[in-house]
């Protein structure tokens, strides 16, 4: 039963890319959490440089997440008479 009435049923996974959803979620985090907390002074110089590095390491996933799916789709659409999911590519069941 679905009681959302936004909710679409076709499969919108082919159009994600990562690093675009990463960073959309890095800026609300930025927005609601840290913003407010360097303004009220509550971040030390040491707090400031572990969220940076955190951050960067964030873009290093969404950019290797995004490798992966552009492989993934290359594969599958050179391959589309032979697979139709992530299975065939891996292994998973062959």
């Amino acid at each position: 039963m679905n009681i959302n009435p936004q909710y679409r049923s076709h499969d919108d996974s082919n159009s994600i890319n990562s690093v675009i959803e990463m960073k959309g979620c890095m800026d609300i985090i930025k927005e609601l959490a840290i913003d407010p907390m360097i303004q009220a002074d509550c971040l030390d110089d040491d707090e400031k440089e572990v969220l940076d590095a955190v951050g960067v390491s964030l873009q290093l996933i969404a950019k290797k997440a995004k490798n992966f799916e552009d492989y993934v789709q290359e594969n599958m659409s050179s391959h589309a008479d032979e697979m139709n999911s992530y299975e065939y590519i891996f292994n998973y069941r062959n």
